[in-house]
């Protein structure tokens, strides 16, 4: 069940966001950056497989890639690439409101917020910027201010200790079932699936069919070298 935004109880000291598909629609725009680096380097990289990684570092997933399909390549400079792709389409970004209320609803009430994101922090950053609601947020974690990758806890618990609260104290906002186990294992009091909120957007594969990835897919071995 879904907590009603109004209603954040006195015993929550926090708020931790995902970013790229928790609190703005951003997806779309990295999909399109992954299909320019999948054209210019050969990896084959499915739809359902980029939104049940969500949350992966961009790196590690070309790195992998690479590695599986036997395609040389320098990952750091292809991230790179990627990275300019996605910042060159972020001209306009949709704030996903059924999930921002919530911060909106702690900004209001004193309540300290942060994102934790599995981008780099000057994308995150950006991103926010331009959906008008950077300034609800007292700290913005990217990929490189922690140092396990989401589905261990890293980001999450940086995020809570930044903000000077426990875990145990936290709730915690996630569209992708890597980052809600990051949450779990972070120890967070309420682990929160914003996929399940009315009004979140719909995803769809390449064909336009509503994309349904079974609960916690991650833990299938075909993905196990992205998420290790």
């Amino acid at each position: 069940m879904i907590p009603d935004s109004r209603l954040i109880p006195g015993s929550v000291k926090a708020l931790v966001f995902d970013c790229d598909g928790t609190l703005v629609d951003t997806m779309p725009i990295h999909w399109r950056a992954w299909c320019k680096i999948c054209n210019e380097t050969g990896l084959v990289f499915r739809k359902k497989d980029f939104y049940t990684l969500a949350g992966v570092p961009g790196k590690k997933i070309i790195n992998v890639l690479a590695k599986q399909q036997g395609i040389k390549l320098d990952p750091c400079a292809i991230y790179d690439q990627k990275r300019k792709y996605f910042l060159e389409g972020l001209t306009s970004v949709t704030a996903i409101q059924c999930v921002v209320r919530f911060a909106q609803e702690a900004h209001k009430l004193g309540i300290p917020t942060a994102v934790a994101s599995g981008s780099s922090r000057a994308q995150v950053q950006t991103a926010l910027k331009l959906a008008g609601i950077d300034h609800l947020f007292d700290v913005v974690l990217g990929n490189e201010d922690y140092t396990e990758h989401k589905p261990k806890p890293d980001a999450f618990t940086t995020a809570a200790k930044r903000l000077g609260v426990s875990p145990e104290e936290c709730w915690g906002f996630e569209d992708t079932d890597i980052g809600l186990e990051a949450i779990r294992q972070a120890g967070f009091y309420r682990v929160i699936d914003v996929r399940q909120m009315e009004g979140y957007p719909t995803r769809t594969d390449e064909n336009g069919l509503v994309i349904q990835n079974p609960a916690n897919e991650f833990h299938n071995l075909r993905y196990r070298a992205f998420t290790m």
